[in-house]
């Protein structure tokens, strides 16, 4: 079982949890600097790979029909995204032109995972957590995306940190915590549309514990809002 104890890392931990992350830093540096954005990333750019409702010289209402024919299409299931990412680019291409600029996301959400990670896995202990984190430092698939301007490393950050803020609201029975938990994945679904996959697995998993432990009288108690004191 996960310790309940909520102790605070001590120097020590936080030191090596630190060498980590400049681990984890350095590992995705080499990739951000050294290439030029491939086809999957410019894919993701705002306006790029999307269906044109004005193609051909079309204009107005009569551009509606060929869109939507145009999206039925079965290729624009890997050509058409939720809009939150090529928001994040766009507003990253205000800076300036560099294609590393495009990949600091990616690497920000691979670092945020990271300690995330570290964060969750050490109520196991500290010696959990920091292997942890440094098994997601050092992996091909983390370091890849987290130098990239494609949406995984996100996707990853949401997929950890809905799984975390759900255990956290299964703890505390809040309302801000569930609140907290829709949030995230909604914040992911928006990022990628894979995420209501995830959205889907844990919604039943939650159903599947509220049947489990329905004899169980603390699990409906937990649900009532607390009663003011007098």
């Amino acid at each position: 079982r996960a310790s309940t104890n909520r102790s605070r890392a001590g120097p020590k931990e936080q030191r090596t949890l630190f060498g980590i992350l400049i681990l984890a830093t350095l590992l995705r540096f080499q990739g951000m600097f050294g290439e030029s954005l491939d086809h999957l990333e410019v894919s993701y750019l705002p306006g790029i790979g999307r269906p044109s409702p004005f193609a051909e010289g079309t204009s107005g209402f009569a551009a509606v029909p060929r869109m939507l024919g145009e999206m039925a299409e079965l290729y624009c299931l890997d050509l058409v995204h939720p809009p939150l990412y090529h928001l994040i680019l766009g507003i990253m291409r205000l800076f300036g032109s560099a294609d590393w600029l495009l990949r600091l996301p990616g690497l920000i959400a691979s670092l945020w995972t990271c300690w995330l990670l570290w964060k969750f896995m050490r109520r196991w202990g500290g010696s959990v957590g920091l292997l942890t984190a440094f098994l997601y430092a050092i992996a091909g698939p983390s370091t890849y995306f987290g130098q990239d301007a494609t949406p995984y490393a996100a996707v990853g950050l949401v997929a950890v940190a809905s799984v975390v803020t759900m255990v956290q609201a299964l703890e505390r029975g809040r309302n801000r915590d569930w609140a907290v938990y829709f949030t995230v994945i909604t914040i992911g679904f928006f990022c990628h549309y894979n995420l209501a996959i995830l959205g889907v697995a844990e919604l039943l998993t939650l159903l599947g514990l509220t049947w489990v432990g329905r004899a169980d009288r603390r699990w409906p108690a937990s649900q009532r809002p607390p009663r003011r004191r007098a």
